[in-house]
């Protein structure tokens, strides 16, 4: 009924457009516009000298789990004790999490930061040098759009590593901007974390790529653009 009804369908990345057509959606309805990301709050340092350690923002949810992203740290903790992560955020998963720290004796490696506003997630990214993000479907079949927190990580410059998941293969192009890994494999996003780690150079030109990707094709301004063309062009006579 609403395939019917609607003049158009806004989806968020290819992904959402694929299982739409498969709904039974007609393509001549869907327009993919992403929400953009304010380019003027997230943008790179000046330099890339002082920053380190990995950082992950979002929801403790299912969907984003974050108690892979724990074991996949704590893979990389073995190799560099001193290695470092940044939590923000908060969700019905945050005590887990914090459990799993405690179990994997964790605690001086990982800082649980609460929620921040945008400036202050802005610092905290501008600080640290690579985004973690483990995104899965769910068993009741949730998963993500394309995560807000890709796109403002890859504005700020950072190198990422996250799931093939989604949207996010529409933000981080593999051995480019960053490393995709299947959802659940907790060994492959601890190796590419850990590539990344030791290498400064290559994750400065990963994150350069991707911060380049963004201001091309995800700025707040342009998509809100589309988004108001769009419904002009559509709206009810």
């Amino acid at each position: 009924e609403l395939f019917q009804t609607a003049a158009k369908i806004i989806v968020v990345s290819k992904d959402m457009h694929r299982q739409l057509l498969r709904l039974g959606c007609p393509d001549e309805k869907l327009e993919q516009i992403t929400y953009g990301v304010d380019l003027e709050i997230f943008s790179p340092p000046s330099s890339n000298e002082n920053r380190n350690g990995f950082i992950a923002c979002g929801r403790f949810v299912p969907k984003k789990s974050p108690l892979l992203t724990i074991q996949a740290f704590s893979k990389v903790v073995e190799v560099h004790p001193k290695a470092k992560l940044t939590f923000i955020g908060d969700g019905e998963l945050l005590d887990a999490a914090i459990a799993l720290t405690k179990e994997l004796k964790l605690m001086g490696n990982i800082d649980f930061k609460g929620v921040l506003n945008s400036s202050e997630i802005a610092r905290e990214l501008k600080n640290h040098a690579i985004f973690i993000q483990h995104s899965i479907k769910t068993e009741q079949n949730d998963s993500e759009g394309t995560p807000l927190s890709i796109l403002e990580a890859a504005a700020t410059g950072l190198a990422i590593v996250a799931t093939n998941h989604a949207g996010i293969p529409d933000v981080i192009v593999d051995g480019e901007s960053g490393y995709l890994v299947e959802e659940g494999n907790v060994a492959s996003m601890a190796e590419k974390m850990l590539l990344l780690y030791s290498n400064p150079q290559l994750r400065n030109e990963y994150g350069m790529n991707a911060q380049k990707i963004i201001v091309r094709n995800f700025g707040q301004r342009d998509n809100i653009k589309k988004l108001e063309n769009c419904l002009k062009t559509n709206e009810l006579k």
